[in-house]
């Protein structure tokens, strides 16, 4: 857990103020009326906040779904920003009328089994 943190602090220190807009908008954050320093400092905040009592993310369930349920190349998944990986995801999602609370994040073995139910395997 503690290289998970440490990972999560040093991406919280590259985002652009384009991903932290993304970051606390996917968070539930009005941004704006915020300017690109105070979204920075809120989204490195809360990228780090968030990581002590969550988990690791799951790079496993991330790239079956990009590359198996949205059909996307391997080396594009390996190769794609953080905010890329959100707005793919959120955007199939909407395209298939997933509910857009859910669809900002990346999904969850739940959500995966829900899609697979929903839309099949190929």
């Amino acid at each position: 857990m503690e290289t998970g943190i440490a990972i999560c602090e040093l991406v919280a220190t590259q985002i652009t103020p384009e991903d932290a807009h993304l970051i606390l908008h996917a968070a539930g954050a009005n941004t704006h009326d915020l300017t690109d320093d105070e979204c920075l400092s809120a989204a490195q905040s809360f990228l780090i906040y968030a990581t002590q009592d969550t988990v690791a993310l799951n790079w496993r369930e991330m790239f079956m779904m990009y590359v198996g349920m949205m059909n996307k190349p391997a080396t594009e998944f390996w190769n794609i920003t953080p905010a890329e990986y959100v707005l793919a995801v959120e955007g199939f999602c909407l395209h298939r009328g997933i509910t857009p609370d859910a669809a900002g994040m990346p999904a969850t073995s739940q959500d995966l089994a829900e899609m697979v139910r929903r839309f099949g395997t190929g």
